[in-house]
């Protein structure tokens, strides 16, 4: 297996909280000096992607604001490319930055062509109601990612999926998913590389989001048992990896056959 591209989740995969997963710079290092080019890909909106680059560069992985796809710039991306407009951001600096980035016009009052839900730690009632309103008078309805819960230190706290599921639950409506288990970040990765999609690998340690994402895009996958699934996950799961590894170092090995 000698991918042209690697795909790589962040959370899990290629650290943990603030700590890294071992291995994880020494393989990246290896597979940069061999060609390959690597993209990292993160289901959370609310941090800048210069903020995630910050991160793993700390980490002793080198990193550029252009090596991260967040489902904030993506969101954005897919806004700006299906007739732009006034946008209702729900959500934190990365969504927002990601957005002006883009030229879209924020629409905190008024009327407004999308809602865009994504994680935030000021929600409340009255964006709830804004959101519900839009939506109901035809604004077209995005979410970043339908993640439930999402780490922070030892606690597993509510993630932007609940946040969605409020509008949805109000609304009857069903956004735009951009964050995996849609495709749409690996699409988006695969249009930055020009990379054909069986010369790609995505790295994950999800096999519900990671690697069914990656199956949606028709892109082989390795699950790397560092997080959430384990072997037997991958093994009773409808949407298997291409590949399973226990770690960094066997990834490592078989990414360099």
């Amino acid at each position: 297996m000698s991918p042209k591209l690697l795909i790589l989740d962040l959370d899990g995969t290629v650290y943990s909280g603030d700590a890294p997963i071992p291995g994880a710079a020494d393989a990246i290092g290896a597979a940069r000096k061999a060609g390959k080019r690597v993209l990292f890909v993160t289901n959370r909106a609310n941090r800048p992607v210069s903020t995630v680059a910050k991160q793993l560069r700390s980490l002793g992985i080198d990193c550029k604001n252009d090596d991260v796809i967040t489902t904030a710039a993506v969101a954005a991306a897919h806004c700006a490319g299906n007739g732009g407009g006034r946008c209702f951001l729900i959500g934190g600096l990365g969504l927002r930055r990601a957005f002006a980035e883009r030229g879209l016009t924020s629409a905190p009052d008024g009327p407004a062509d999308w809602v865009v839900v994504s994680l935030d730690l000021r929600f409340s009632y009255a964006k709830l109601l804004r959101a519900t309103t839009l939506i109901q008078g035809g604004a077209r309805f995005v979410a970043t990612n339908a993640d439930l819960l999402m780490p922070m230190g030892d606690l597993m706290m509510p993630g932007a999926g609940t946040l969605v599921a409020a509008v949805c639950a109000a609304t009857g409506k069903e956004p735009t998913m951009i964050g995996k288990p849609s495709p749409m970040l690996f699409h988006e990765a695969l249009r930055i590389t020009g990379c054909a999609p069986e010369d790609a690998l995505v790295v994950g340690d999800n096999v519900s989001t990671d690697i069914a994402a990656a199956v949606a895009a028709g892109i082989p996958s390795c699950l790397l048992l560092t997080g959430v699934s384990t072997r037997a996950d991958a093994e009773h799961s409808s949407k298997r990896p291409t590949v399973v590894c226990a770690n960094w170092k066997e990834l490592k090995r078989m990414i360099s056959e």
